[in-house]
């Protein structure tokens, strides 16, 4: 993968307008929350893109009677077993949704290979697995929360550039 800083705000726009004809076939209504000074993080957009554009989808498709999708980006000061100085700046990316959620049962599969809830011609049961892959090759991690019938929370957490 290509490795230079950059800013995620553009790409996140950018991947908001790949999908607007998807986010407008399905209702949805996008609030957006992307802070003017975020850090920059270092990585391959084209990747990083991928993976944005994995989670969101998958967001659009948990509303298929429409509902609402948040995206927010802000700087996070985080302490993590490992990081010798103790803390460290990342950007936490959050992809929210008023879909279906997902279950208990299927939150613990949802990053295993080929695991789907999707039909057959809808989806390969990859798209989280790879892009879990992308987001640890960029020595970062993803958080779920879910509830059925209330939606779901994807949190990228990607390193900032150090100044």
């Amino acid at each position: 993968p290509e490795q230079r800083p950059f800013k995620l705000g553009p790409l996140l726009e950018n991947t908001l307008d790949f999908l607007d004809q998807q986010i407008q076939k399905q209702k949805v209504k996008v609030m957006k929350e992307l802070r003017d000074h975020l850090p920059a993080v270092t990585g391959d957009p084209d990747q990083l893109q991928q993976v944005f554009l994995n989670l969101i989808l998958n967001s659009i498709q948990s509303m298929p009677k429409g509902g609402e999708l948040r995206l927010i980006a802000s700087p996070r000061w985080i302490s993590k077993e490992g990081l010798e100085e103790g803390q460290r700046q990342y950007v936490e990316i959050r992809v929210e949704d008023t879909g279906t959620g997902i279950g208990k049962e299927i939150i613990e599969n949802i990053f295993n290979p080929f695991f789907t809830t999707k039909e057959k011609e809808k989806g390969t049961g990859l798209g989280l697995t790879v892009s879990q892959g992308i987001i640890q090759d960029h020595e970062g991690w993803v958080e779920v929360e879910s509830e059925v019938g209330r939606g779901s929370i994807f949190k990228v957490y990607l390193p900032a550039v150090r100044e």
